[in-house]
């Protein structure tokens, strides 16, 4: 036969080369292209079953209590939040996002402390972001982490001595006696 003695590795190896050089552009193009959300069946729909439910289906975090201190260009924010669900909620980020002055606008994020948050217990958060202008304004929000957006409601009107009216009981009138 004509090809029996002919040596076949050099072609091996060309279409080895091409093989790694595909997937090697499918790596990078997955990476920094949308190609990745077009391949896979991910949607923030997917993504909200990470979310804990409160029991009265409302904002399953409580924001307790919210403090900053600016010192220069450096805006420290620190607070609690109390976990609403029946459940513990493991893994929280505090996600700060900052603007300055300027417009300039930064991002940061740290983990609750504790990590493991009971139900009905409280995780505390501590932020530091400096930024290169006077800070301006800032938001926080609670994440879960690579996931969605916690939601949380403002619970800090009782850390501020706002209490709530007193209620007031009305006599009722005595019912006249049958007789």
């Amino acid at each position: 036969m004509t090809f029996t003695g002919k040596d076949r590795t050099l072609l091996i190896k060309r279409v080895a080369t091409v093989v790694a050089a595909a997937g090697i552009v499918f790596i990078i193009a997955s990476m920094t292209t949308s190609l990745a959300a077009h391949l896979l069946p991910m949607s923030d729909q997917y993504l909200q079953v990470l979310v804990p439910q409160a029991p009265d289906g409302k904002e399953p975090l409580a924001l307790k209590t919210l403090d900053n201190t600016i010192e220069g260009s450096t805006l420290s924010v620190t607070g609690t939040i109390q976990n609403r669900t029946d459940f513990p909620v493991t893994g929280l980020l505090a996600v700060l996002t900052a603007q300055d002055v300027r417009y300039n606008r930064q991002t940061t994020s740290v983990p609750l402390t504790p990590a493991d948050i009971p139900s009905g217990g409280t995780g505390n958060f501590q932020i530091s972001i400096t930024m290169p202008g006077q800070p301006g304004q800032y938001s926080v929000e609670f994440r879960v982490p690579d996931g969605p957006v916690v939601p949380h409601r403002d619970d800090r009107a009782s850390s501020y001595g706002i209490s709530e009216p007193p209620k007031v009981s009305v006599p009722t009138p005595a019912e006249p006696s049958k007789k």
